[in-house]
């Protein structure tokens, strides 16, 4: 028998723990204490990502298949937002991860755009080429409009 998962509750917590992270980068906590903890949460999302990615990608009985990967786009792009302002040296623990880290945050980052590549073919490919598919999701509108 073929396991359920529901993608709405996997994608809610990964976005609540990206969240967290954001917040725990605004915030001046001791680096030392956190530090670890946000380096395996950052794999933990990534190959968290990748698995639901992959069981999405694999369930083509569902039928709400294409909200589900982009539901899956959006917190991607969460994800990736946050990898940047890492890379960028943005947050109270981001001096941490420079330099050393930077090439996993990098390549953590290059796992992240490939699976929004494979989610965007997903979405064109999945709907019979609809011409009606989201160019700009409206997590994507709302950073761009940001301050």
């Amino acid at each position: 028998m073929e396991k359920c998962v529901n993608y709405e509750d996997n994608a809610f917590i990964i976005n609540t723990r990206l969240r967290l992270l954001s917040d725990i980068f605004t915030l001046d906590a001791d680096p030392a204490l956190f530090f670890t903890k946000t380096l395996d949460e950052l794999d933990f999302i990534n190959l968290t990502l990748q698995s639901l990615l992959d069981n999405l990608g694999s369930n083509e009985r569902l039928i709400e298949q294409e909200e589900q990967f982009h539901t899956l786009l959006e917190t991607e792009w969460r994800f990736n937002l946050l990898l940047n302002n890492l890379i960028q040296g943005r947050g109270s623990l981001a001096m941490y991860f420079h330099p050393n880290l930077t090439p996993k945050l990098e390549s953590i980052r290059n796992d992240c755009v490939k699976r929004q590549e494979i989610i965007k073919e997903k979405e064109i490919t999945g709907n019979g080429g609809r011409a009606d598919v989201l160019v700009v999701s409206p997590f994507e509108l709302s950073e761009l409009l940001k301050d």
